[in-house]
């Protein structure tokens, strides 16, 4: 599907691609395990093992999280449901949604907060 040499910019050369198939109504279990290694690669076998536990595998989580996704009506319970039903915080939901939905989501996270001087408490 890629080559080795875009997954050095997954930024431009992958989650677009990515973002295209969520649209068309398909989360890849490959796609989300990137997304979670891009946000915090620290943290992604925690989220696959948490999300497994939620639904019995990470493969049927990716499959709940995209129906929840696609079943939410707005932005604001797109994240909710990441948040409450998921286990998220806010920064690796943001990801997540910015990535799927790049038109109507951005990033929150530490280093946002450090660039606007604003938000550390949210």
């Amino acid at each position: 599907m890629f080559d080795s040499i875009d997954y050095y910019s997954p930024e431009t050369n992958i989650f677009p691609a990515i973002a295209q198939s969520f649209a068309e109504g398909d989360l890849d279990p490959m796609a989300l395990y990137l997304i979670l290694d891009w946000k915090s690669s620290r943290a992604r076998t925690r989220h696959r093992s948490r999300l497994a536990g939620i639904a019995g595998s990470f493969n049927a989580a990716v499959g709940e999280i995209a129906a929840d996704l696609h079943a939410a009506a707005s932005p604001e319970q797109r994240l909710g449901v990441l948040l409450t039903k998921w286990g998220f915080r806010l920064p690796t939901a943001s990801a997540i949604l910015s990535i799927l939905y790049p038109d109507i989501f951005t990033i929150y996270d530490i280093r946002v907060c450090n660039a606007l001087c604003a938000f550390h408490r949210l």
